[in-house]
């Protein structure tokens, strides 16, 4: 979607991630076109510019750092951020640099706050739910600190849901939370977090030392199933020792992931190399025979769909996915599904699809049509006409 002209109107996309995100980048990409003056307002977290024009937008680095930490480290963080938006936002309308639209992306909730003075002032607000946070925060605390802060959350949640002009969420059992938690339902739409095909081909599953590779990448967090994976492993070995799982990624929960390999004595079948560049990740990409997202069941991840499951179909890789609410839904023939929090099952669906590269080549090939049926490429259509209020909150239709 490409536009010749400019509506007159002033955008600001405000994310507290950096902007290499490619989430952040699309958005921003995608208002352009449609004709805004687009400025995305992020923390300054790599070595680029305080301000610089990238492809026409403007991008203005806070000086707010990012990190992960114990609750307070990010109480203190988010407050910090929060209040530098709230004066940068404020000051652009004094000096006369109102933003007619201001798009507030999660994580916090809390920041759409951060808009008061230019929604006072005229401006429309929408506030971009990415991810659904009071299911995610059951999934990081215990006992009643966990109780009282996914009380809170809601309470945040819905009040800023109230304050936004519009609302956005990432599926449609993301946006049934909030219509429950009281948000009307004209005022949440749903965008699917889709990917760009553009520039994207298909790998030729390749092998490593005879070996058939099995790619997860990604966050380590208890929540996403690594461990679980590990486990599946050990049952998978006794019937193809050839297979060789690669694990990737970084998070709080790479020690204990790499106890369970050699708990399992498992370092001859898994190969665990934590963070890595993103062309490395392609090239293994490149030879993955199958790639697996292994995400325990939660009222979390019910809610959402991951990027990693994305990225493999995008390159022709079939996927191995647990039967989560959300990826069933929107996606009920284009991964191989186990029970999730299954290691048997998942076991199982492994060792049946090592097996049969005629099921491969098929499960791959239902992936990537589900995927450019539902890409960015036909849902930003869909994401401007939210942001602009040009159309009644639905389910966005590629």
């Amino acid at each position: 979607m490409t536009t010749s002209h400019s509506n007159g109107q002033r955008a600001c996309i405000v994310r507290y991630q950096t902007f290499a995100d490619p989430h952040v980048q699309r958005e921003a990409v995608a208002l352009r076109d449609a004709g805004y003056d687009v400025e995305v307002l992020c923390p300054r977290l790599d070595a680029g510019p305080r301000r610089e024009i990238w492809n026409g937008i403007t991008i203005t680095r806070m000086p707010v750092s990012k990190t992960r930490g114990a609750l307070a480290q990010y109480a203190i963080e988010y407050t910090v951020w929060f209040a530098v938006c709230f004066w940068y936002l404020a000051w652009s309308c004094l000096r006369g640099r109102r933003h007619d639209v201001i798009q507030i992306t999660t994580l916090p909730d809390q920041q759409v706050f951060a808009a008061l003075v230019p929604k006072l002032l005229g401006s429309r607000v929408v506030l971009f739910y990415k991810e659904p946070t009071a299911e995610l925060v059951a999934t990081k605390f215990d006992g009643r600190v966990r109780g009282l802060l996914v009380a809170w959350s809601q309470f945040v949640a819905r009040q800023s849901g109230r304050c936004a002009d519009q609302c956005i969420a990432v599926t449609d059992r993301h946006r049934d939370t909030y219509l429950a938690n009281g948000l009307a339902p004209d005022k949440v739409g749903v965008v699917l977090n889709c990917p760009m095909t553009s520039h994207v081909g298909a790998s030729a599953p390749a092998h490593i030392e005879n070996r058939f590779v099995v790619l997860c990448h990604g966050t380590v967090e208890e929540r996403m199933g690594q461990r679980l994976l590990v486990e599946a492993m050990d049952l998978v070995r006794a019937e193809r020792p050839d297979v060789l799982l690669v694990l990737t990624g970084a998070g709080s929960f790479e020690a204990a992931v790499a106890d369970e390999i050699d708990a399992r004595e498992l370092r001859s079948w898994v190969d665990f190399r934590g963070f890595i560049p993103s062309d490395e990740l392609a090239a293994l990409m490149a030879r993955a025979g199958l790639g697996v997202v292994p995400m325990l069941p939660s009222g979390y991840s019910h809610l959402v769909h991951t990027t990693k499951m994305f990225e493999f179909m995008l390159r022709g890789v079939p996927v191995v996915a647990g039967n989560l609410g959300a990826t069933v839904d929107d996606f009920p023939d284009a991964c191989a599904y186990f029970t999730a929090g299954s290691a048997a099952s998942l076991a199982a669906t492994l060792v049946n699809l090592a097996n049969d590269p005629i099921a491969r080549a098929a499960q791959a090939e239902r992936g990537r049509a589900a995927v450019e049926h539902n890409s960015w490429d036909e849902m930003q259509i869909g994401y401007v006409s939210l942001v602009a209020g040009v159309r009644p909150a639905e389910r966005v239709q590629p």
